[in-house]
């Protein structure tokens, strides 16, 4: 049913949906939640996928990229590259090339060269994910 209401159109319908998840009182759940938070922020109520984040008391992989995401698709990098680093010092939670792939962006957009090439290594290294095609590019427009 949330996903049904994904599209910008459907406002009136999310709003409606998100009522009805309160007042059944199933927002603790995590899944829930988390696609609460993709809807919001993909539109005009990233404050609301806000909200529902810092709220959560349990959180995924998923919870944590929605919100990257959303932070992404309004142009927050400052509050994506706090996400991220918060993200990777939790235990249990795992990035992965989808997340590299936000937050190099992210540093490119900043002009944060030197911590972005940095990430970049931490992602093979560290993270043990082997570098795409689309972090190629995201590094190649990084250097420039």
């Amino acid at each position: 049913m949330l996903r049904a209401c994904s599209t910008k159109e459907d406002l009136i319908s999310r709003n409606e949906n998100h009522g009805y998840v309160l007042a059944l009182r199933i927002k603790e759940d995590v899944f829930v939640s988390s696609a609460l938070i993709d809807i919001h922020s993909k539109y005009d109520t990233i404050f609301v996928a806000e909200m529902l984040f810092k709220k959560m008391s349990t959180k995924n992989t998923i919870t944590w990229i929605f919100m990257i995401f959303g932070y992404a698709n309004h142009g927050y990098n400052i509050e994506r590259i706090k996400l991220f680093n918060e993200m990777t010092e939790k235990k249990g939670c795992k990035v992965n090339h989808l997340t590299f792939t936000k937050i190099l962006t992210t540093y490119y957009h900043v002009g944060m060269v030197d911590v972005g090439q940095h990430i970049f290594h931490l992602m093979s290294e560290e993270h043990r994910i082997k570098p795409r095609l689309e972090h190629c590019e995201c590094l190649e427009d990084l250097i420039g």
